[in-house]
């Protein structure tokens, strides 16, 4: 039975750049997981709001 995990993450402007780079070296430690599918990364435009 496949499962989905959603978690939000709140980063600072300034941390951008470092948290993207622990983000790829966490999904490439996840991609050799047995049964693991895949992982999705999305950010929150702020359009109207910019947070959860």
């Amino acid at each position: 039975m496949p499962v989905t995990l959603i978690n939000s993450f709140t980063v600072p402007p300034d941390k951008e750049e470092e948290f993207l780079e622990v983000w790829r070296g966490t999904i490439d430690h996840f991609t050799t997981a047995p049964g693991f599918i895949h992982a999705r990364l999305h950010r929150n435009t702020g359009l109207t709001d910019t947070t959860f």
